[in-house]
């Protein structure tokens, strides 16, 4: 089969795709290589590599190497060893072959502050080195854009760092430790996430764990549902509110609560009321206290307008407020219920930063999204609400890109 050109998807943010200054001129040359720093990116090409049709990709920790001290993490940068002897000849047989040697790595540590950046510098060349193969290594600092499973890093591989040749899909491959697998006879402890497995699933290319790469060791496995995958939810195509014929912009004058962790819709269909039925919109986000939330919900409602409450509002207590303000203006409450799991709102909260939407929400990440989940109370009608309708998430996407990154596996 001939390689199939494929159209990529590099940055959605092109400010982030940027080189510092100082690697304006193709970055700085070491013995062994050249170092291109992005913002949010490393790239590391040794000497001598050639671009190729076929890839043969790899992630790096527990795939290529381990701790030498048997720690889960590197206590430093120094402390690796091989996972497998017999990695370098396997990996010099792929070169002979005409692949073209790429590692992928999530390596958020360093965005983060707990690796020293020249050090682990100095890791990657000794890794490469070690191999004694001229490879390719792209190193993702933690945002969303380069993080796997995403496609990120392997756009840019394919889009800059391969001088455009068309990919042989057929016959590349991406080995990675992190496939989805859980405890069994066989297996003492669970893969710490799936990301490998999905990154390779993302890209469309053929997808190995080191063992049955390297060792030809194939086992029978369990493995973890795909924690949210978004072509399946789409293509339910659910109604967009339960009950089906709910009402919007009524006559009467009302309060509207918005229930639902971050990332689950709820300020896209505030601002959709505000601007088709001329809600008053409250939120947090944007006024900053609970209080002055109230004082401008009260001033909205003697004005004669509707407002809808654009917060999480996790629990009864948050709700209360609200539902108290409305009873002593005697205007009916609604809760609108949004449907989402948690999985899927990590899964929209990673599009956001990726598609470059997330300034509003700002520091919104899995632990701010798990510890509201914690502290999450289904509605009830015995809150004096006068009824409650679930939201299933309906999205409307700007344009052709966005549906397109919004049915990849998404990091989170």
């Amino acid at each position: 089969m001939p390689p199939v050109k494929r159209k990529t998807t590099t940055d959605a943010n092109p400010k982030q795709m940027k080189l510092a200054p100082i690697f304006n001129q193709g970055g700085p040359k070491t013995k062994m290589g050249t170092w291109e720093c992005m913002k949010n990116m490393w790239i590391y090409t040794s000497n001598d590599v050639k671009s190729q049709a076929k890839v043969a990709s790899f992630d790096m920790d527990s795939t290529l190497i381990t701790t030498a001290s048997g720690r889960v993490f590197p206590k430093d940068p120094t402390d690796w060893k091989l996972l497998y002897d017999c990695i370098p000849k396997k990996l010099q047989d792929l070169a002979k072959d005409d692949f073209k040697l790429v590692i992928f790595t999530n390596q958020k540590g360093l965005e983060v502050g707990k690796v020293n950046p020249n050090e682990f510098k100095k890791k990657i060349e000794s890794v490469v080195e070690r191999m004694k193969v001229p490879m390719q290594v792209f190193i993702s600092l933690g945002h969303p854009t380069f993080r796997k499973p995403y496609v990120g890093m392997w756009d840019y591989f394919v889009g800059e760092s391969n001088d455009s040749l068309a990919i042989d899909f057929e016959n590349s491959i991406y080995v990675g430790d992190a496939a989805g697998r859980l405890v069994s006879s066989t297996r003492k402890k669970k893969d710490h996430s799936d990301a490998d497995k999905l990154f390779a699933l993302n890209i469309k290319i053929k997808f190995a764990t080191p063992e049955e790469f390297f060792l030809k060791q194939f086992t029978k496995e369990l493995f973890a549902d795909i924690p949210f995958d978004p072509v399946n939810y789409l293509a339910q195509k659910m109604p967009k509110f339960v009950p089906a014929d709910t009402q919007l912009g009524k006559d009467k004058q009302e309060m509207v609560i918005l229930v639902g962790l971050p990332a689950s819709g709820k300020s896209s269909l505030a601002q959709e009321w505000e601007a088709k039925h001329d809600y008053g919109v409250i939120n947090r986000d944007t006024l900053g206290t609970q209080e002055k939330c109230l004082k401008i919900a009260n001033q909205m409602i003697e004005q004669g307008k509707s407002v809808v409450i654009d917060n999480t509002n996790m629990d009864p207590a948050s709700r209360k407020k609200y539902i108290d303000l409305a009873a002593k203006s005697n205007i009916p409450v609604r809760c609108f219920h949004l449907n989402l799991t948690l999985n899927h709102c990590m899964h929209n909260n990673a599009f956001r930063q990726i598609i470059g939407t997330d300034e509003a929400h700002h520091g919104i990440n899995k632990m701010v999204i798990h510890r509201l989940q914690s502290s999450y109370k289904k509605p009830e009608l015995s809150e004096n609400f006068e009824s409650i309708v679930t939201v299933n998430f309906v999205p409307n996407f700007e344009n052709e890109e966005h549906t397109k990154i919004y049915n990849y596996h998404l990091p989170y």
